[in-house]
């Protein structure tokens, strides 16, 4: 059974991502990432880390095995992780070209990305950062 559960207030929505628990829906679109309470459906606030440039399609995004990272598009060919426990960013990567796909490996210790140019990209997640870093947030 097909039912509208909302109808996301963003403009182009073009990815969508659930944290691992089920309570929040991440929506990527033209030019910010969003994130939604699936109790209420309203959106939660965050500071302007989540928001891209005008000139920004941020088109995908992804969530690592936990919740604890999220990989996303941003402005000239970039790809930020994002730790949304503190709301910092963690590292900015650089892709050939525009990115269509991002993912995290299975261990979350990698994102790839897939461009317009037909050519993935692989980047180490910083070891500060993995889900089971003593120096991780949570």
């Amino acid at each position: 059974m097909r039912r509208r559960i909302i109808i996301l207030n963003q403009g182009d929505t073009h990815s969508l991502a659930w944290m691992p628990d089920g309570t929040r829906l991440l929506s990527a679109g033209n030019p910010n990432v969003r994130e939604w309470d699936s109790s209420t459906w309203k959106e939660v606030r965050y500071s302007d880390l989540w928001k891209g440039d005008t000139s920004s399609s941020c088109q995908c995004i992804a969530v690592n095995y936990n919740g604890t990272l999220i990989a996303y598009q941003t402005t000239n060919d970039h790809v930020r992780l994002w730790r949304p426990s503190d709301q910092r960013t963690i590292a900015i990567f650089q892709h050939s070209d525009s990115p269509c796909c991002i993912t995290f490996s299975v261990d979350g210790k990698h994102i790839l990305a897939g461009g317009k140019d037909k050519k993935i990209s692989e980047w180490a997640v910083p070891e500060h950062a993995w889900p089971d870093s003593k120096n991780a947030h949570s």
